[in-house]
């Protein structure tokens, strides 16, 4: 009798926490096909258990072996490997697509014969689109931050190039490099154009470094 209390205390323990959890309870035959798949699935996803039972979680989420994911997904399946949190997409047609993570853990008879997986999948669609914004958010802002650098570098050309040139021409008439300017006035305007040049080159070369 004490045995018997014990396996029903157990059991209610387990329904208990299985009630409670957000997660939700599967297992597979040894093809892979879905045997069950607990109530909580439907109340969590939305989406009806008979979409799964009797196929493979290939099969019902139509997969693609190709995939990277998928293909070392089906390779556990095959060497009949425990597996964690592995991540899929699900979309019924019509409806909004859904993420979802799994482990499971491979079952086996008294004689070491294989009969299946049991597991426990989670619902995380929000996190997938909460990371994908946090992607979009960040390509966008490297996008942004391009065309700053960009911007940047073709103002720097168009400011520095004329002032650097002004300078030039005026130390070349300051130095009186092709001959005599033949007026102080015009030689002491040319110093000024100089110095100017100069110090206006400085301070765009600060306002583009700030």
């Amino acid at each position: 009798m004490n045995a018997e209390r014990e396996q029903r205390q157990s059991e209610q323990r387990f329904r208990d926490f299985a009630s409670g959890s957000s997660d939700w309870f599967w297992e597979t035959d040894a093809a892979h096909r879905f045997t069950y798949i607990s109530p909580r699935f439907t109340e969590v996803t939305g989406v009806r258990r008979d979409a799964f039972l009797g196929r493979t979680r290939l099969e019902a989420a139509g997969g693609d072996r190709a995939e990277p994911d998928w293909a070392h997904h089906l390779a556990d399946l095959d060497q009949r490997r425990p597996f964690r949190g592995f991540r899929y997409r699900f979309a019924a047609s019509g409806e909004e697509e859904r993420y979802w993570a799994i482990s499971g853990t491979p079952v086996f008879s008294a004689a070491g014969a294989f009969q299946g997986y049991r597991g426990t999948g989670t619902e995380v669609t929000h996190e997938i689109r909460a990371q994908r914004a946090i992607e979009a958010a960040r390509q966008q802002a490297e996008s942004a931050n391009r065309t700053k650098s960009e911007s940047l570098a073709h103002r720097s050309h168009e400011l520095r190039t004329p002032l650097n040139a002004i300078i030039g021409f005026a130390e070349a008439m300051k130095s009186d490099l092709h001959g005599p300017i033949g007026n102080v006035r015009y030689a002491e305007y040319v110093g000024h154009i100089a110095a100017s040049g100069r110090h206006l080159l400085a301070i765009t070369n600060d306002i583009l470094d700030l």
